[in-house]
């Protein structure tokens, strides 16, 4: 029988190839002489353990052979330009002469995204982190996306950083740096838009200015952050920092979960009222009381509130209603609740009603009874005046909190407009 597809040109043979794995590729050169020495050109080249071995489980922690296996594939590659470099298996420093060579080769091809994850699920010993090779990367790089995982990037501060100049995008995973390499690399990626940075262990204060970046991912433990970043939209942070907002005046979304802090929650609100004046959406994590803010607070521009209320059994619900004073044009509110173990009733305190103009959805998950929350219920649907919903959510415990026939009557009938559902 013809081999139709072995009469093909070479350059459409080679995009057939660009599409298989890396192994794949290899066995299909085996096939016949005309396909042996064939070019790879392949655009994105993506190196992992089921690329490289395949549904070979057995060797998915052999490191050697999956060095060997990319370092034979450099030899048959020429591509003249590459769209991204991605390496994801549990590499470490003792390979650094390979991977350097892998990105050296690949940083003459024009390439915008370099992707490598070295965490290894199955770790063996100890291994040192791979260090990032900044001083192979040239004033001409093309490089606009830089994502780590499990690296060392200490040395940043001691090399030449022009090569930052044209990064839009930076994900750091368990990456060994402290915060002056973050201050310097902010300070030399004047394009940057994005930054993310999940469990890199900083310490100490921390200061995140850019003239450019939109959007910050922060999962770290620092002992304070200062923002100042005229153009920042987007804040999405999860740790134990305290934070100074600088230059803020363009976020419209914030997103903040203290861990082991107390007072830290009632004190970012305030502070966001004061520097954030175009907030549109807001997540913050409780877990106290929410005290009494300054009768100058308010969010002028906020239209959903989403709240994690980590409280001990007593905890009173209705101080939350402090921030809703605070936010005149308020159309969605998110409760979810998370109750801890018990502690003292808190003292009942005395509220005044007050009507909320915009208020149009609330919706409420993990009710309990052991946090009394009808007083709140029943407090939003008397005073919102253009309330159209109210969902609680949470199976079993919520039907005992709010639906049992002579409690769902009654909050029917406080406000009939109001749809009133039960998940």
């Amino acid at each position: 029988m013809a081999d139709y597809i072995s009469e093909l040109p070479d350059d459409i043979l080679g995009d057939i190839l660009s599409l298989l794995t890396v192994r794949e590729s290899f066995r299909v050169r085996c096939l016949s002489p005309r396909w042996k020495d064939l070019p790879d050109t392949r655009f994105v080249l993506q190196f992992d353990a089921y690329n490289i071995f395949g549904a070979d489980k057995n060797r998915y922690g052999c490191r050697t052979k999956f060095v060997e296996a990319v370092d034979q594939f450099f030899k048959i590659w020429s591509a003249r330009k590459t769209d991204a470099l991605k390496i994801e298996f549990g590499l470490g420093n003792e390979y650094a002469s390979h991977v350097d060579g892998w990105i050296a080769t690949v940083g003459g091809k024009e390439v915008e995204e370099l992707d490598l994850d070295f965490s290894d699920h199955n770790p063996s010993g100890t291994r040192e982190k791979y260090v990032f090779p900044c001083h192979v990367m040239g004033s001409g790089s093309y490089l606009q996306r830089l994502r780590l995982g499990f690296c060392n990037l200490t040395s940043i501060s001691d090399v030449c950083t022009s090569w930052l100049s044209k990064l839009r995008t930076i994900e750091l995973t368990c990456v060994t740096l402290c915060s002056a390499d973050i201050e310097s690399i902010l300070s030399s990626s004047l394009n940057l838009e994005s930054l993310s940075l999940f469990m890199c262990s900083l310490e100490g204060y921390l200061c995140v200015q850019n003239p450019s970046l939109k959007k910050l991912v922060m999962h770290e433990h620092c002992q304070c952050i200062e923002l100042n970043c005229p153009h920042l939209e987007i804040i999405d942070f999860s740790g134990s920092s305290d934070f100074t907002f600088a230059n803020v005046a363009r976020l419209r979304e914030a997103s903040f979960s203290f861990n082991y802090k107390i007072e830290g929650s009632s004190a970012v609100f305030n502070d966001l009222a004061r520097n954030a004046p175009r907030l549109q959406t807001l997540f913050i994590c409780l877990t106290t009381e929410v005290p009494s803010l300054p009768p100058s607070t308010e969010m002028s521009s906020l239209k959903r509130l989403d709240l994690l209320i980590r409280v001990p059994m007593g905890y009173d619900l209705f101080t939350i209603t402090h921030f809703l004073y605070a936010c005149p044009i308020l159309e969605e509110l998110l409760i979810k609740l998370s109750p801890k173990s018990y502690s003292e009733q808190s003292v009942e305190r005395e509220y005044v009603d007050r009507p909320h103009f915009h208020l149009k959805e609330v919706k409420i998950k993990g009710l309990s009874q052991r946090l009394n929350p009808l007083r709140l219920i029943e407090y939003l649907l008397r005073n919102s005046v253009s309330l159209l919903r109210m969902v609680f959510v949470g199976g079993p415990q919520a039907s005992a909190a709010v639906s049992g026939r002579s409690k769902f009557i009654k909050l029917q009938n406080i406000n009939p407009a109001v749809d009133v559902v039960v998940i």
